[in-house]
């Protein structure tokens, strides 16, 4: 009996043809999803840069958000949608937002904007009123600032873009 090529359990004479290009076909789109996620290459229509690798707590640091693509980015916020990670137990973790004004700001192509943030406010005051020592920062290690919005004309599209950075510890 004869399926499809297959004669007494053997395969046709075309099967590694279409065996090569099956794998072909894989491996392409394999490469292909590679080329285009953005948290393997950080590849992103955000560009997130910072003025030093290494801070000292108590130091100020200034971000720079730089729209890279052909479209306008929309955020949130007047800061851009900027808010810290940090690396814990092999993984990123939200660590600290930023506060400022909720209103929808954008960025043109080829337009940055600069944010200065001061890593390590000594004191804040709780619910209660009652002054508090911070400590946001002072432990020191890995962090990443993240810069997150979405494309103008499709807010389906987010995006996002980062920079990672290490604090020293507070002394």
């Amino acid at each position: 009996m004869r399926l499809s090529g297959v004669e007494d359990g053997k395969m046709g004479n075309g099967w590694p043809i279409i065996a090569f290009a099956l794998a072909v076909v894989i491996l392409s789109a394999s490469l292909l999803a590679l080329r285009l996620s953005p948290e393997l290459q950080n590849l992103s229509p955000l560009e997130v840069t910072l003025d030093k690798e290494i801070y000292n707590f108590g130091d100020n640091i200034t971000i720079t958000v730089k729209n890279v693509s052909e479209n306008t980015v929309t955020f949130g916020s007047t800061a851009y949608g900027v808010y810290f990670e940090k690396w814990e137990n092999e993984t990123w973790t939200f660590y600290v937002g930023v506060a400022a004004e909720e209103m929808l700001v954008g960025l043109q192509p080829g337009e940055n904007h600069q944010i200065k943030y001061y890593l390590g406010y000594p004191y804040y005051y709780t619910e209660d009123n009652i002054l508090r020592e911070s400590y946001y920062f002072s432990g020191g290690g890995k962090y990443r600032v993240v810069s997150g919005g979405w494309i103008s004309r499709d807010i389906t599209s987010t995006v996002r873009g980062y920079a990672e950075f290490t604090v020293n510890p507070k002394e």
